[in-house]
């Protein structure tokens, strides 16, 4: 009678065991399915946000495109209020920085990309094969130059390549760091004439 009660119960512990690596075999079999699943979201929203359409926002700082500034070569810091441009500790009015040249006026993010100090007394440069036509902005403070459509970093103009000599410790300072391109946006006119932004790139 003993043994018999102890052969049941092998039994049922058995059965137990293959029951959970059952359980278990099925969990694991659709774990690769999960991931596979969650690369292709990834994938898709990543193309997605590479085709972005337009978002205007209206410029709280500007009442109509006369308040652009018209003298050129001078960087004019625009407040747009847009909550997609505010950051409570860096830019808490969401400004961003214009500048003339031509007939066209440029708007770029407010601050260098690679330094991150305020572009108010950046310099203009004006364009070369490699902007294609268009004008350049050289930060006062590290010397990273930008091509003021695009935003990519470009070569430093010669004019500016010198300096003093806390000019050339500023710029060793950040040679070090990799130049990311500026952020520039588009802006445009409505039929009442105010001033849009596009912000669906910082989205």
């Amino acid at each position: 009678m003993l043994f018999g009660n102890l052969s049941r119960s092998l039994v049922a512990s058995l059965l137990v065991i293959i029951s959970i690596q059952e359980v278990y075999g099925f969990v694991a079999s659709h774990r690769p399915a999960t991931t596979a699943t969650t690369t292709t979201t990834t994938t898709t929203t990543r193309l997605f946000a590479a085709k972005k359409e337009p978002i205007w926002v209206p410029v709280s700082g500007l009442e109509s495109s006369s308040d652009l500034i018209q003298e050129e070569g001078q960087v004019q810091l625009v407040d747009t209020g847009s909550t997609a441009l505010v950051n409570k500790g860096t830019n808490p009015t969401g400004a961003v920085g214009v500048i003339k040249f031509g007939n066209f006026h440029y708007c770029f993010a407010s601050n260098c990309a690679r330094c991150k100090f305020p572009l108010i007394k950046a310099k203009l440069y004006p364009p070369t094969d490699e902007t294609n036509g268009h004008a350049r902005l050289q930060c006062d403070f590290c010397k990273s130059t930008y091509n003021l459509r695009t935003g990519e970093p470009v070569k430093e103009p010669e004019e500016g390549a010198g300096g003093n000599l806390f000019g050339g410790l500023v710029k060793g300072l950040f040679s070090a760091q990799e130049n990311m391109p500026m952020q520039t946006f588009d802006l445009a006119e409505d039929s009442n004439g105010k001033v849009l932004i596009n912000v669906a790139n910082t989205l």
